[in-house]
């Protein structure tokens, strides 16, 4: 009896520990586009139960498949199936849109996804520019353009590109002079980013808190970068098998961002004597 509840217990904790997760290829997406909305979940799972995807046009879908794995380590074998239910959707309208809870059934249990939200914004209908500039660049985005001396503003320098790349490195930091810094942690991971309409891979190269230590005219100066660009070698454009043996060629180009200019105003003479230290705190705290 005991090994008997034992399992039920074990049994009961597995069905309640799966979750369905929602997914989708283009977030944010652009309007007229068709993106993948994927519904998995770790687990043999039926009777799927479809949320209301309302500002989409169902392509296809829903269409479900499983996959199944076994590995063996440590004297231990390990089985899994993975249930995974997908859409094809196309969007008509801008906006942001949530994918409402959908569910499955697991041993009899019903499993919910989390509701998530797609956006979808105008995208640009002028024929994309090929140079590299215009698919290569670096965006640095600040804040506040106009704070008082010892308030915090924070800087982030985006790398935004439409080629494939096979490495990059920074080759020049900004110097910052007339600041105190402080860099923060990121994420150097590309994610789909939409700017003025056209889809770009967006990382993260460098983001910190400023706080400027002199009134007057300060300068946010640029950042360089060297990328590694992978481009198809043009003999062998017509060789199926070119793909299987890495046949491309690899150019180097160097990018910069722009430089910035920040308008530092002097602190007011009847300020509180705690004004200048609240700044600072709030700078101190993003540490």
């Amino acid at each position: 009896m005991r090994k008997i509840i034992l399992l039920l217990i074990i049994f009961s904790n597995f069905s309640f520990g799966q979750e369905l997760v929602v997914s989708t290829n283009r977030n944010p997406a652009i309007l007229g586009e068709q993106i993948t909305l994927e519904f998995s979940i770790e687990s043999k799972a039926k009777n799927f139960q479809s949320p209301v995807l309302n500002g989409f046009r169902v392509v296809s879908g829903p269409n479900t498949s499983s996959s199944s794995s076994y590995s063996f380590a440590n004297g231990k074998s390990e089985s899994k199936i993975i249930t995974k239910i997908s859409f094809i959707l196309q969007t008509i309208k801008e906006g942001n849109f949530i994918i409402p809870t959908a569910s499955v059934e697991i041993n009899g249990k019903k499993i919910n996804s989390k509701p998530s939200t797609i956006k979808v914004v105008k995208g640009n209908s002028k024929k994309v520019n090929k140079s590299i500039e215009n698919n290569l660049f670096i965006n640095v985005e600040i804040n506040k353009k106009n704070p008082f001396v010892g308030e915090q503003i924070i800087v982030t320098y985006k790398l935004h590109t439409r080629l494939d790349l096979e490495n990059t490195e920074v080759s020049a930091i900004p110097n910052l002079n007339g600041f105190w810094k402080k860099d923060l942690e990121t994420s150097s991971r590309f994610k789909r980013e939409v700017v003025n309409g056209v889809a770009y891979n967006t990382a993260i190269i460098k983001k910190a808190v400023l706080t400027p230590q002199k009134s007057g005219e300060l300068i946010i100066d640029p950042m360089e970068v060297k990328c590694s660009i992978r481009t198809q070698n043009q003999q062998n454009r017509r060789d199926p098998f070119a793909n299987f043996f890495n046949s491309y060629n690899v150019k180097e180009e160097f990018i910069s961002s722009k430089e910035i200019k920040i308008n530092v105003k002097a602190l007011p003479n009847n300020e509180p004597k705690n004004f200048n230290g609240t700044l600072r705190n709030k700078a101190s705290q993003l540490e």
